[in-house]
């Protein structure tokens, strides 16, 4: 989704940026091209005053545009919300009430600068699973890594992946899964198999449900009447 960015208007929402600072501009758009590069969005912000024509800011996915005076940016924002020829797909970054009224009339969506500012603020954020690697760092020693992540089946590429938070827990198969991937014969094929239980004849015995009536008695009797266990 493209951006239409009202630079100065964002900027007095920034904590970390100054408006009275030489250097906002370029501090603003290095922030808009690391989220134009992580979201895999394109931008094109206006600013409405600083040096007319200043070149060397831009790229990564973000054009800049400087107008003469406030009143000229506004223009300038306004045709640009004109001539669009899919304002559905775009949204306008601004808290002036002109500038939203025309985007909306257009069907753009309109982003107050606070909420945006909050967004690129969360581009210093640490990933939300960096405490709980710390946590386990800190606590198994890193050359003892590997051994943990044998012991509990995990490879070198999931350890490595990020953890979802929100997802569904990776679970270890169980025996019955691992037993039925194994071929016919093979060693850890056999190796859980059932201990199967013989009468005193020597004839297999299958567990009998539970007795419910007097004459079923004597099967469960005849069943834990064992006296050899056929591994």
């Amino acid at each position: 989704m493209p951006y239409i960015i009202d630079g100065h208007n964002l900027i007095g929402q920034m904590p970390t940026i100054a408006l009275d600072d030489p250097d906002d501009e370029a501090k603003l758009v290095q922030l808009l091209q690391r989220y134009a590069m992580r979201h895999r969005v394109s931008m094109t912000v206006f600013f409405d005053r600083g040096t007319y024509g200043q070149r060397g800011l831009g790229g990564n996915g973000v054009s800049v545009i400087f107008a003469r005076s406030p009143e000229d940016a506004d223009r300038r924002i306004i045709r640009q919300i004109r001539r669009l020829t899919q304002p559905q797909q775009w949204t306008l970054v601004s808290g002036d009430m002109e500038l939203a009224q025309e985007a909306q009339r257009r069907g753009m969506r309109v982003i107050h600068p606070r909420e945006f500012a909050g967004r690129l603020l969360e581009l210093d954020l640490p990933p939300p699973d960096a405490a709980l690697r710390a946590e386990a760092e800190a606590r198994v020693p890193g050359d003892r890594l590997g051994e943990w992540f044998q012991l509990f089946g995990v490879s070198a590429e999931e350890a490595a992946r990020p953890v979802d938070l929100h997802g569904t827990p990776r679970m270890r198969k169980n025996r019955t899964e691992e037993r039925r991937e194994q071929p016919p014969g093979s060693a850890d094929a056999t190796a859980g198999r059932s201990r199967r239980l013989r009468d005193r004849r020597g004839r297999p015995l299958i567990k009998p449900p539970p007795p419910g009536r007097p004459d079923e008695v004597e099967e469960w009797l005849r069943f834990f009447g064992v006296d050899e266990v056929e591994e």
